[in-house]
């Protein structure tokens, strides 16, 4: 049996589904009529899909993650204001905003309950059967994510402009913002799993040269914000 699984997996693939949702369960617990409900939603799918929506509607995990971060960052720019007066001064501060603001953002995606149904979302989204239900599911997943990019997008642009500098030509703010998420999420995900190794500091060098501990996810995202901007420009 086990062999005969294996090659069913191995043809298909793992997949994931929403089956811990009890359809049936629920209803006894709403104390509802369940010919009631199946007028409504004719099958399973198509509550699960009304149900996604309503349980990401508010986009908690979003906000959250996103508050926290933009605390950290503004206090970073309150603390070293002194040093904006300078290109060279600026680029150190943006440095540190990004050293702060995605440790910030890692620590709180791992702690949150809202961003590990976020990520099952996404799973689950792919093993669906076509139709429109999934449709339904994978809208919702779109809008979260539409949301999540334009928000990190919108942090690079007002970073940008903090620290007097642009991007090279060919680059985006919003490429900045896509893989920005991923290096944050990947890590993220792995570090449940390996924390030794992705939880372990870098040193480098910090606001003013000395060094300091960085997260892996900041170092890696300002080496490629690093990449991607102009040389600074002499005041």
């Amino acid at each position: 049996m086990i062999t005969t699984a294996r090659e069913v997996v191995s043809t298909h693939g793992l997949t994931v589904s929403f089956a811990h949702l009890p359809m049936e369960e629920y209803i006894r617990l709403a104390e509802v009529p369940r010919s009631s409900v199946y007028r409504i939603w004719s099958t399973r799918e198509e509550f699960v899909a009304d149900l996604i929506g309503e349980i990401f509607v508010r986009d908690r995990y979003a906000e959250g993650a996103e508050l926290e971060t933009r605390q950290e960052t503004r206090e970073v720019r309150k603390r070293f204001s002194h040093l904006l007066v300078t290109a060279a001064g600026r680029r150190q501060v943006g440095w540190e905003m990004i050293r702060i603001g995605a440790r910030a953002n890692a620590e709180s995606l791992r702690r949150s309950a809202d961003w590990s149904s976020y990520n099952a979302l996404l799973a689950c989204t792919f093993s669906m059967e076509a139709g429109p239900a999934r449709d339904a599911v994978q809208a919702t997943a779109k809008r979260i994510e539409g949301m999540l990019t334009r928000r990190m997008r919108d942090f690079y642009e007002e970073f940008l402009e903090l620290i007097g500098a642009s991007l090279r030509p060919g680059f985006t703010t919003l490429q900045l913002a896509h893989l920005t998420a991923t290096v944050i999420d990947g890590l993220a995900h792995r570090g449940r799993l390996l924390d030794d190794d992705l939880d372990a500091a870098v040193t480098a060098p910090g606001l003013d040269g000395e060094p300091v501990e960085w997260m892996l996810a900041a170092w890696t995202i300002r080496s490629i914000v690093d990449g991607m901007l102009e040389p600074v420009a002499e005041d």
